[in-house]
């Protein structure tokens, strides 16, 4: 019989100055999500949008989160709500 995967879809891998490293267990693959003072603010690098599921959990993670408000950005339920100038 085989195991049930409960491991969650996205593991968080590594923070860098402008961009955060997940691994998508799904794709079986490295995924990069950037952040810059522009718009669009986000960008999946894998997805070419600033609203997938990767930018989403990104966005759910701590230490991205305290990392972006440092620099000014506003972050409300996930979703950014200002960027400085």
């Amino acid at each position: 019989m085989k195991k049930a995967r409960l491991s969650p879809r996205f593991e968080h891998f590594n923070c860098y100055e402008d961009h955060v490293t997940l691994w998508d267990r799904k794709l079986e693959r490295l995924v990069n999500v950037y952040f810059n003072g522009k718009a669009p603010y986000v960008m999946c690098e894998l997805c070419g949008r600033s609203d997938c599921e990767h930018v989403q959990f990104a966005l759910s993670l701590p230490k991205v989160v305290e990392t972006l408000r440092a620099r000014g950005w506003r972050i409300k339920e996930g979703k950014i709500k200002h960027v400085p100038p």
